[in-house]
Formats: C-alpha cells, sequence, structure tokens
C-alpha cells in the first residue's frame, strides 16, 4: 500500500528488487579472504587466552627447532648404546632413513598437537573446540577440491626442475617399494594433520577473540617461518596458503578438510619427484637381501 506524502497525496511504493544470488566462484572467492570484517570481541579472558596460545607457540617452535632433527636421535642412540646392542634405535639398519623421519614426525606431533591439547587445560579449553568441526564439510568440498586443483598445475612444472626432484620426497627411500612409500606417506600424513591443528585450529581459535579476522594473519607469520630454507617458490606460496586456509578455517570452524588438501597436495608432489626421476616404486616389499 503506499503511504501519503506531506502534501497528502498517494506516493507509490518503490518494488523491492531480490538480491542476485552469489556465483559460487564469487564466493568461494569471498571465504578465502581473511575475515577482517570479524573484530575483536575482547570478551572476559580472550587477551589471556591469546597471551598463552602464541607464548606457547614460541616455545613449541624453540623446541621443534632445537630437537626436531634427527641430530637429537643421533645423541639418544649414543647415550642408550650398549656393547650388546651398539645400536638400540636401528639408525645403521635398513630402515634408517624411514625411523629418522619418524623421529621428525614425532617431534612435530608433539610439539603440534600434544603440547598445545595440554596447554589448553590452563584456559579450560577442549581440543575438539579448536576448529575440528565435521558438521557442513560436504557444502565446502567442491572449494577445497578446486585449491587442490589450483596448486597441481604449477606443481607438475616444479616437478620437472632439478631442485625439486631432488628434494622431494624426503624419506630417500621411498622409491625402493610400495611399503616404503606408504609407510612415509602415513607419517607424513599425521605431520600434516598436527600442523594444520596448530596454525589453523589452536592458534586461530585462541587468537580470535582477541585479534578478530587479523588471527589469520598473526597465525601466517610463523608458518611462513617454518618453511624458510625449503625452494623459494614453496616458502613464497606458505604465505598464500596460510592466509586461504586460515580464513577457510576460521569460517568454517574446521580444519579437516585443510588437512586433506595439504597431504593430497604433499603426495603429489612425492610422486612427481618420483616420476620425474623414473624411481616409481615397482616392487610391493624392499629387498633386503645384504643389507646392514
Amino acid at each position: 500500500m503506499s503511504e501519503p506524502s506531506a502534501d497528502g497525496s498517494q506516493v507509490p511504493e518503490v518494488p523491492e528488487v531480490p538480491e542476485a544470488p552469489e556465483v559460487p566462484a564469487v564466493r568461494g572467492l569471498r571465504l578465502l579472504l581473511p575475515p577482517l570484517e570479524l573484530g575483536p570481541a575482547d570478551g572476559p579472558g580472550d587477551r589471556r587466552r591469546a597471551f598463552i596460545a602464541l607464548t606457547t607457540a614460541a616455545l613449541v617452535l624453540f623446541g621443534i627447532e632445537t630437537f626436531g632433527d634427527s641430530g637429537t636421535l643421533d645423541r639418544l642412540s649414543v647415550g642408550l648404546a650398549r656393547p650388546d646392542a651398539p645400536d638400540p634405535l636401528g639408525l645403521a639398519g635398513p630402515w634408517s632413513d624411514l625411523v629418522r623421519l619418524g623421529y621428525w614426525v614425532f617431534a612435530r606431533v608433539v610439539g603440534y598437537f600434544v603440547v598445545p591439547a595440554l596447554a589448553l587445560r590452563l584456559v579450560a579449553g577442549r581440543v575438539r573446540d579448536q576448529h575440528l568441526e565435521v558438521r557442513g564439510l560436504g557444502a565446502h568440498l567442491p572449494l577445497y577440491a578446486g585449491l587442490f586443483a589450483l596448486v597441481l598445475g604449477p606443481l607438475l612444472l616444479a616437478s620437472r626442475t632439478p631442485s625439486f626432484q631432488t628434494y622431494y620426497p624426503f624419506y630417500a627411500q621411498a622409491g625402493r617399494s610400495v611399503a616404503d612409500l606408504l609407510a612415509w606417506e602415513l607419517l607424513y600424513a599425521a605431520q600434516f594433520f598436527a600442523l594444520e591443528f596448530f596454525f589453523r585450529g589452536y592458534l586461530l581459535a585462541q587468537c580470535r577473540g582477541a585479534f578478530g579476522g587479523l588471527a589469520v594473519a598473526v597465525s601466517a607469520v610463523p608458518y611462513v617461518m617454518i618453511h624458510f630454507g625449503k625452494p623459494p617458490l614453496e616458502t613464497l606460496g606458505a604465505l598464500f596458503a596460510g592466509l586461504g586456509l586460515g580464513a577457510l578455517a576460521m569460517r568454517t570452524r574446521s580444519i579437516l578438510l585443510g588437512v586433506g588438501v595439504h597431504v593430497a597436495v604433499a603426495v603429489a608432489m612425492d610422486l612427481a619427484a618420483l616420476a620425474g626421476r623414473g624411481e616409481l616404486p615397482g616392487r610391493m616389499w624392499p629387498d633386503l637381501v645384504g643389507a646392514p
């Protein structure tokens, strides 16, 4: 119904124009942007939670940098050695490379998952609330699949370079057999779950109250720094991955599909490097005859 104007005449109503439906691709790009519209809540305990999380992060990164390499395992093996057991950890055996990488993964699972889980007790937090939501993931699956497809092309191009083929896989014996490759990729996947939990789960969930959407950038800074020493393009890509996956995790309250993308990309990188060198495994089990 029209409303009367000041002079008593009827003013026709302006019909409401329905909003155009959002194009899925546009919606996907919007989800990838850090949610800067989310301002700090600054509620009771928000700053305390952020302080504890960032302090925990600094200690975790220090611990991994100091004790997370195979040199620590070598020193431990020397300390445990006895005359009747000179190699107690199997560092000189046919699986020595996998044992060393197993320790590398162990150190990161402890640092990126176990330590934050313990730190949550200081703020009465729960592990399941650190962006581990499973509801509604199906709606976001096409977006994550698109992200993987977007990365796959440049990855295949990079896999042709000598530097890429000499750097991956981390496990030098991955091409020895299918068993070697599977064992390594399972360990690698465990490391990626812990990694995503730490940077896109724990840090974001604990810092969003104090920083709002800026928590995505806060968590991306140390994430890029742990890539120092890797190929330059991968280090630069870590910035965009950190921002994109962080924005998605913050909006969906879940890291699980991000873990899937990270694992899929890592496995693809290893397979591409092995294929480029002509070393894809052709047997199920390694031939250890004559191995030490």
